[in-house]
């Protein structure tokens, strides 16, 4: 994405899973930061696990009038577990009418899946991904800059959003486009009591 591009397009956003329903829109903004919610999978066993705060929290943020979108924290270790993983988030964000795309977010956890290999990881991304298109929702991969160049050939996923998280005053990853950017876990957020991780859309959503 080159500086125009991020001058004309640029969107902040926040990613948290707690009290999103206190969320304020900003002063002089005219529209609503939007809440990206999370659905996982247990690190160690692959047991399927609705986040305890999804529901009460995609809802409230709705009603606070913001857009939404969501993410399933993976710990697929092949592609059936992907379509698995795809299968139970769709169910999920049915109704919700996401405004961002419904991502795959692979890091390191300690878990299940940090062991895979970069081809497995590429499978297990493109499937999920795919699946989740299938069903008419937008779909992409959150991965920090060290996973998407090393972890996954994220050349091979463009047809999908990217979404780079890389702690920095400007982003240092140039492999691929990439269509939000994470910037800081530090963020504060009017009505969030804790840090929230701060992020800027390039794409008009």
């Amino acid at each position: 994405i080159d500086g125009k591009q991020k001058d004309k397009r640029r969107r902040q956003l926040y990613r948290h899973q707690k009290d999103s329903k206190h969320a304020q829109k900003p002063i002089g903004q005219n529209r609503p930061f939007p809440a990206l919610q999370k659905i996982q999978k247990t690190y160690s066993t692959g047991v399927l696990v609705e986040d305890p705060k999804f529901r009460s929290n995609i809802k409230g943020a709705k009603a606070a009038g913001l857009k939404v979108g969501a993410y399933f924290f993976s710990q697929a270790v092949n592609e059936v577990e992907a379509v698995e993983e795809a299968s139970m988030a769709i169910d999920l964000v049915k109704g919700y009418g996401l405004n961002y795309p419904l991502f795959l977010d692979v890091e390191a956890s300690g878990g299940r899946a940090d062991g895979i290999s970069r081809d497995t990881r590429t499978a297990v991304c493109r499937t999920f991904c795919q699946t989740v298109q299938n069903s008419g929702i937008s779909a992409g991969i959150y991965a920090n800059k060290t996973w998407f160049t090393e972890k996954i050939n994220t050349a091979s996923l463009t047809s999908y959003k990217l979404w780079l998280a890389q702690y920095a005053s400007a982003p240092t990853y140039t492999a691929t486009r990439y269509d939000l950017w994470q910037y800081s876990s530090k963020g504060k957020v009017s009505g969030i009591s804790t840090n929230v991780d701060m992020n800027i859309s390039y794409v008009n959503y």
